[in-house]
């Protein structure tokens, strides 16, 4: 386990990848208590059933039952919380800290995004029909 600073200090939202030496294993954590923690403010109950798409009784049910913790459910706050999908699957075990690294090695730099077309000199064609 690793002790953090908090969700402004040395971790950030990132979390797990920040440092390659340093993870942090939540798996024993409350998903409440995990969010809030990156987040930066307390998450309600009802605010991640709500996120998860589920009635709040069903998500009691489902951390009760260990069916909590699933790639399809930390995917799907880390998009509603806006939070890093890979931390979160590996903060909770689901993918190795090893395996993204790798694969985030092995992938390269994102491609290039191309440049807007420069439209300011265009005029339109009189000599053509309009479209």
């Amino acid at each position: 386990m690793v002790q953090r600073d908090g969700p402004s200090g040395l971790w950030g939202t990132t979390g797990a990848l920040a440092y390659a030496h340093e993870v942090i294993d939540d798996r024993d954590r409350d998903l409440g208590t995990v969010m809030s923690y990156l987040v930066g403010r307390p998450v309600r109950t009802v605010e991640l059933a709500k996120a998860l798409g589920v009635a709040r009784s069903s998500y009691y049910a489902a951390r009760e039952e260990g069916r909590l913790i699933s790639a399809d459910n930390l995917l799907r706050l880390a998009d509603v919380f806006g939070l890093n999908p890979v931390d979160l699957l590996v903060r909770y075990g689901l993918v190795s800290h090893d395996a993204a690294m790798e694969y985030a090695r092995d992938a390269g730099p994102a491609p290039a995004k191309t440049a807007a077309a420069d439209t300011a000199g265009l005029r339109p064609r009189m000599d053509l029909p309009p479209l």
